[in-house]
């Protein structure tokens, strides 16, 4: 059963209801204020992403803030990779919970 980002619990996976991929959402531990001040104190030393964050944050402070992670295999070494990124869901996504995380499949 599908519901929205703002709708979303703290220790549930969420996958998106359309093109998923290899990825799966959960909410973020930090608020999105408490994440905003951290960025803003080391504001010098950003990189593109967490300034593309920042400025997300910035504009729309009520979205929810979710951490984005992508699992898989290397096609060249076949070893196991898990990349884990915030990122801000517009209120109205549409998300669905999951049992297990997706991925690492061939």
């Amino acid at each position: 059963m599908a519901i929205s980002a703002s709708q979303a619990e703290r220790g549930v996976i969420y996958r998106r209801t359309r093109n998923a991929g290899r990825e799966y959402l959960v909410v973020h531990r930090l608020g999105a204020k408490t994440l905003m001040a951290r960025l803003s104190k080391r504001y010098n030393s950003l990189n593109g992403r967490e300034m593309y964050l920042l400025s997300m944050l910035t504009a729309h402070p009520d979205w929810p803030l979710f951490l984005r992670c992508r699992r898989g295999t290397d096609h060249t070494t076949g070893r196991k990779y898990e990349s884990k990124h915030p990122t801000l869901l517009p209120p109205d996504t549409r998300l669905r919970a999951v049992q297990s995380k997706p991925g690492y499949s061939g």
